[in-house]
């Protein structure tokens, strides 16, 4: 972040004596915009439907919008017909510059993190399980990875969760208490203050309105949401793609839409430039899934800037 870097070269043989003079002094600084792409995406449990038909399809659709980051859920544990676990396997398929931040079964569950390691560099990760939240004996998490941006120098604060959904006002209380754990970890983790961007599925079929507390909850951390910022402010997001497209698909294979989407998996960030806010799905001009539906989610990518 603000390093200069001056360079000068010459050749010189096997024995290391020199062959030319020095070249000219030259300088340069590191870039201090390149675009962050980060996705959030539930890729439903591998015995759900058929993993085989839809693990290339997820790596297709992950890999499309070319993401430095992504954070899944649903990616679980058990083994697949290759023998890694499910979170495992996605990985392979998406190719050899990519890995987890977290790869060990006893941890955080079905809420990986995976990224791109030419972009980023992994600094630290950790995760906490949100008390009171546990659904047919499966504990929920949070979890968090601090990065580097390789091209800048930048560091940045990524979490990813995935929230009880709302079954009953005993749930929902439950969710908004989540979403309190979650501000308060974020706060209790980013010692530096770093840029935030908070990945999930949070299961809100409400509207991303005062009336939703999960949504209040977040956004009084100071959490921005790009689709509902005003225009004048850091994270509103400059271009909207398919805004209307519901993230829930359900397997219909006409994409179900909403003039006004729930708030079920969504992205927020800290105040900071928001390029891009997508919701990922291959359509035909008919509004029509093409070839295999790869979850019954729609992957969400936003592009920022960092500050």
């Amino acid at each position: 972040m603000g390093h200069t870097y001056v360079v000068r070269v010459r050749v010189v043989d096997s024995e290391r004596r020199p062959l030319s003079e020095w070249s000219q002094v030259v300088s340069t600084d590191l870039l201090k915009a390149v675009p962050l792409t980060v996705g959030s995406y539930n890729i439903l449990k591998s015995r759900a439907k058929n993993w085989s038909a839809r693990k290339p399809a997820l790596a297709r659709t992950i890999l499309s919008v070319d993401p430095d980051v992504v954070g899944l859920q649903e990616a679980t544990p058990r083994k697949t017909a290759s023998g890694r676990r499910q979170y495992a396997d996605l990985v392979a398929a998406l190719g050899s510059d990519w890995a987890l931040t977290d790869a060990d079964k006893g941890t955080s569950g079905e809420v990986r993190t995976v990224y791109n390691t030419k972009r980023l560099e992994l600094v630290s990760h950790g995760y906490s399980r949100i008390n009171g939240s546990t659904a047919r004996g499966i504990p929920r998490f949070i979890t968090w990875a601090q990065f580097t941006q390789l091209s800048t120098g930048k560091q940045f604060l990524f979490v990813n969760t995935h929230f009880l959904p709302r079954t009953s006002s005993r749930t929902d209380s439950r969710r908004v208490s989540a979403a309190r754990q979650l501000v308060a970890l974020i706060k209790r983790v980013n010692t530096a203050d770093l840029p935030v961007v908070i990945a999930g599925d949070f299961n809100t079929g409400m509207n991303r309105t005062s009336g939703n507390r999960v949504y209040t909850s977040i956004l009084a951390g100071g959490y921005r949401d790009p689709l509902a910022a005003p225009s004048s402010r850091l994270g509103h997001a400059e271009s909207k793609v398919r805004a209307n497209l519901k993230t829930v698909n359900r397997y219909r294979r006409v994409a179900p839409r909403d003039s006004w989407a729930p708030m079920v998996d969504h992205i927020f960030v800290s105040p900071m430039k928001v390029k891009v806010w997508e919701v990922v799905a291959r359509l035909n001009s008919a509004g029509r899934f093409v070839g295999t539906i790869p979850s019954d989610h729609n992957m969400i990518r936003v592009t920022v800037e960092l500050p």
